[in-house]
């Protein structure tokens, strides 16, 4: 939900309609947020609670060949965000090996993000890899729009592993979208004395950067696991992963 708050403030969208052109004090509508028991003026994809979180997806279309699947509509909303977050706030960022089932191997940089239903991956480099799948069928709701529309996304199969060795690698499954996101720049670590010693799973310092494959809520919990390293306030703490050690 707080990605959510930075996009809407960084694109400039009114909280109450997310829609652009005027702030929330003067939106023509009289909406509010929806969700039992809140009632107030933010929309309703910008509520706190776990049970509103969503994805984000861009504008895609089938690739062939796929196998469709008729049977039902998943009922995922997909929320479009383009836009990383500020400087000061670092994002859990990590460096992985996708690999395919034909064996293809490539660097990836994944972005952690528990506030979406589903995980992503550039439609491009899902193609370029020749990744197998399947086609969804997907209600979506896009970033500055209030009405949801179905259509059609690729979802594919990979695996994920540790850019510092072993064998052990981690099957994922995600949605094909044109664009994730953009990361800013990460600050060098040196002075993150909690920290030294440590693999990370990214690099510090980094330039910005485009982020590859999106971790959904659907496979968070699998790659991130509770033991965490703590600095103190104002300092970021490590989270174990199959991948290094992720900040947040």
């Amino acid at each position: 939900t707080q990605d959510r708050w930075r996009i809407a403030t960084s694109e400039n969208l009114c909280f109450r309609c997310l829609r652009r052109g005027h702030t929330e004090n003067r939106c023509p509508e009289d909406k509010r947020c929806d969700y039992p028991s809140c009632g107030k003026t933010h929309h309703k994809l910008l509520h706190g609670d776990e049970g509103t979180h969503q994805s984000r997806a861009g504008e895609t279309s089938p690739v062939k060949p796929t196998t469709e699947k008729d049977e039902g509509v998943s009922s995922a909303r997909i929320l479009l965000g383009r836009v990383a977050s500020e400087k000061e706030n670092l994002l859990q960022t990590a460096r992985a090996i996708l690999q395919s089932d034909d064996g293809n191997q490539f660097l990836v940089t994944c972005l952690f993000d528990s506030g979406c239903q589903r995980s992503l991956i550039r439609k491009d480099l899902a193609e370029s890899l020749r990744l197998r799948g399947t086609t969804e069928r997907l209600m979506l709701l896009r970033l500055g729009e209030t009405h949801r529309k179905y259509e059609k996304l690729r979802c594919v199969k990979f695996c994920l592993k540790g850019i510092y060795g072993g064998e052990h690698s981690h099957p994922i499954e995600a949605l094909c979208v044109p664009r994730i996101t953009t990361v800013d720049a990460n600050p060098s670590a040196a002075n993150w004395e909690h920290l030294h010693g440590l693999k990370l799973a990214d690099i510090f310092p980094r330039e910005r950067t485009e982020i590859d494959v999106l971790i959904g809520i659907d496979f968070y919990n699998r790659l991130l696991f509770k033991e965490r390293i703590v600095g103190g306030d104002a300092l970021p703490e490590a989270v174990n992963s199959p991948f290094g050690e992720d900040r947040k």
